[in-house]
C-alpha cells in the first residue's frame, strides 16, 4: 500500500475516485515492514504514530436480527455480526410465565451455534434432564449487556418465548403416543433422526422409557401472556425481516415472537 516515503489514500466514497499522493516526513523511510493494525480500528508505524484511525461513529452497532425458541426448552439468537463469544448467561433474564419465577443464570449457559460468531444458543446442562421445568418461558437479552470487538452495545433487546416439556419428543406441547413411537424407533440406539435420548445418556434405552411414561398425558398450553412491545429490537432487526419469511425459514419460531414482527 506504500513505499519508503509516502503512503496513498482515497476517500473511497466511489469506484472511480483517483488516490492521491500524501506527503510525510523522513520517519516513514523504512515503515514498510512495520505497518501494524491494532483493535481493527487503526493502523500505525514505528514510534506509534496514528496514519490511519476509525472513529467509532462510522461503525455500526451490533443488532438482534433473529431469535426463536428451540423446543424442548431454550431458545436461540442471532445477531448482525461476531458478538457471542461476549454473550454471557447474564445477558438474559429467564423467567417463568406461569408463576414469575426468574431463573438464576448459574442455571443456564451460552453455546456459540455457528462458525461466524453471530448466533448463540441458550441451554441447561446442569439441570436434570438439561431441562427448566414443565412450564412456559420468556428469556429477555438485556440492553446494553453484549458488546463487539470495539465496544458497541448491542442496540435494542429482544424476547423470545418458550416451552420446556420432558418427554414431547415431537414438539407438539404434549407427551402421547406419538413420542412413544419415535421413542420405540430409536431404542437401543443412539437417538439419530427420532430423538429420545430423555437423560442424555448416549442411549435410548429403558430409562428413557421410564421417563416418558412418569411424563404420559402431560402438556403445556401456551401461555396467554404476550411479548411487551419495549422488547422490540431496533436498527437492523426483527421488524426488518417479514414475519412470513421467519415462519419458512424457521418453523420453531414462537407466536409470540412474531409480534416483534409487526
Amino acid at each position: 500500500m506504500g513505499t519508503d516515503s509516502g503512503i496513498w489514500r482515497t476517500d473511497g466514497t466511489d469506484d472511480t475516485t483517483v488516490a492521491s499522493w500524501v506527503s510525510v516526513d523522513d520517519q516513514m523511510s523504512s515503515f514498510s515492514q512495520r505497518l501494524e493494525a491494532r483493535s481493527g480500528d487503526s493502523l500505525r508505524y514505528l514510534n506509534n504514530r496514528t496514519i490511519w484511525a476509525l472513529s467509532p461513529d462510522d461503525i455500526a452497532p451490533p443488532v438482534v436480527v433473529n431469535a426463536y425458541a428451540n423446543p424442548p426448552g431454550g431458545f436461540e439468537v442471532f445477531f448482525s455480526e461476531d458478538v457471542a463469544r461476549n454473550v454471557r448467561p447474564e445477558a438474559f433474564r429467564i423467567e417463568s410465565l406461569d408463576d414469575g419465577a426468574v431463573i438464576n443464570p448459574i442455571s443456564y449457559t451460552i453455546t456459540q451455534i455457528d462458525r461466524l460468531g453471530r448466533g448463540v444458543g441458550v441451554r441447561f446442562p446442569n439441570l436434570p434432564n438439561r431441562l427448566l421445568p414443565d412450564g412456559n418461558y420468556r428469556g429477555t437479552l438485556l440492553p446494553g449487556t453484549v458488546t463487539d470487538s470495539v465496544g458497541l452495545s448491542v442496540q435494542g433487546s429482544v424476547n423470545v418465548d418458550f416451552y420446556s416439556l420432558l418427554g414431547d419428543i415431537d414438539n407438539n406441547r404434549r407427551v402421547d403416543v406419538q413420542d412413544f413411537v419415535f421413542l420405540s424407533a430409536s431404542f437401543g440406539r443412539t437417538p439419530g433422526i427420532f430423538g429420545g435420548d430423555l437423560d442424555h445418556s448416549g442411549r435410548v434405552d429403558l430409562t428413557d422409557f421410564t421417563l416418558l411414561a412418569s411424563q404420559f398425558g402431560k402438556s403445556v398450553p401456551p401461555s396467554l401472556q404476550r411479548t411487551a412491545a419495549a422488547g422490540k429490537p431496533v436498527g437492523q432487526s426483527l421488524s426488518r425481516v417479514p414475519a412470513s419469511h421467519l415462519i419458512a425459514t424457521h418453523g420453531k419460531l414462537s407466536a409470540d415472537v412474531l409480534n416483534l414482527a409487526l
